[in-house]
């Protein structure tokens, strides 16, 4: 077994002792696109699945709309939602 994998799963486990594998996620979080055609786009979080994947709303030219990314391409943030890049 390797080094840390027992430590990793227990800082996965929340308070009921179900591992979670998005710890640093959560439905209903704001969430920072990091990389991609959005990034810098920001929204809110509406699933999680288990293949890593996540569904993010996002506001864009004053709509909402659903967009399917990868877990590794968003991360936390504390700012709403807004299109915060800057285009030449």
């Amino acid at each position: 077994m390797p080094q840390g994998l027992v430590e990793q799963l227990l800082a996965a486990t929340d308070a009921e002792g179900v591992v979670r594998f998005h710890p640093h996620l959560q439905n209903g979080q704001m969430v920072r696109v990091s990389a991609g055609p959005f990034a810098n786009f920001v929204g809110r979080l509406q699933q999680l699945d288990d293949s890593g994947s996540v569904k993010i709303l996002l506001e864009v030219l004053g709509g909402k709309v659903p967009v399917l990314l990868s877990e590794d391409c968003v991360v936390p943030t504390e700012q709403r939602a807004e299109f915060l890049a800057t285009h030449n």
